[in-house]
């Protein structure tokens, strides 16, 4: 696994019960995507860190010369990682409405490059 792909750490709430992580994790993430890049998980990263590291494992994607790679990830880093990079989604609907393909987002990030191989991340 590309280091950089990793899930979000739980920081303080690290091992506690979903339930119990919430608010303190989700609640960061959601802050992320809302262009709140400072905020910090708890004991953790912030958005600026998750980005530049989720960044750098897709250049190395990029990078990698495979013409169709295909990467596994954390549904839920995938999805923050894509609503903090895509410009054309509206704030409101990304609070909203879940992300039913970050694959297809990927690919078309990566595609927007015509030399660059195309990516499918999924779950």
């Amino acid at each position: 696994m590309l280091p950089g792909l990793r899930e979000t750490e739980g920081g303080a709430n690290e091992g506690r019960p979903e339930y119990w992580a919430a608010a303190d994790t989700f609640g960061a993430i959601k802050r992320w995507i809302t262009g709140h890049r400072d905020v910090r998980i708890p004991g953790s990263i912030d958005g600026n860190e998750f980005n530049k590291r989720f960044d750098q494992a897709v250049q190395s994607i990029y990078d990698g010369g495979d013409r169709q790679p295909v990467v596994f990830c954390y549904g839920a880093a995938i999805a923050a990682w894509t609503l903090m990079n895509v410009e054309d989604v509206r704030t409101g609907r990304r609070l909203t409405k879940t992300v039913k393909s970050p694959s297809a987002i990927v690919r078309y990030r990566l595609a927007q490059d015509r030399t660059a191989p195309r990516s499918r991340c999924g779950r």
